[in-house]
């Protein structure tokens, strides 16, 4: 099977490289990016050509995957944890907002992924 070798960028580190199968999927792709990063990959970005691939979503990275061939440098962008000031307003899933140091355990607010939809639980 043939290969494509790139690599992997996380700021200032040095660049991880690895291999996508010639025809590589969105599959080939996490578990490429699982396997560098101790399968946290979903904590991360990855961008190449200035163009953020959609990792939840085929058809969105099937758009772009034509950018990444041999010699290709993935940047990596981590998703740190995130701070809110105290006074933050956040909203509810009722839609009323609240100070965000005003939440007490069992209230439902709600979240959004990277991509700007609305996170639901199961």
């Amino acid at each position: 099977m043939t290969s494509i070798s790139i690599q992997f960028q996380l700021n200032d580190q040095q660049p991880v490289v690895a291999n996508l199968p010639t025809q590589f999927t969105l599959d080939d792709f996490k578990r490429v990016a699982d396997n560098i990063y101790n399968n946290t990959s979903f904590l991360y970005s990855f961008v190449c050509h200035g163009k953020e691939f959609d990792l939840n979503n085929e058809d969105e990275f099937n758009k772009y995957k034509a950018l990444i061939t041999s010699g290709t440098t993935i940047f990596t962008i981590e998703h740190l944890k995130a701070c809110f000031l105290p006074d933050t307003l956040v909203q509810r899933v009722d839609q009323s907002e609240i100070r965000i140091s005003d939440i007490q355990l069992g209230d439902v607010v709600l979240a959004f992924t990277t991509f700007g939809e609305i996170v639901t639980t199961v």
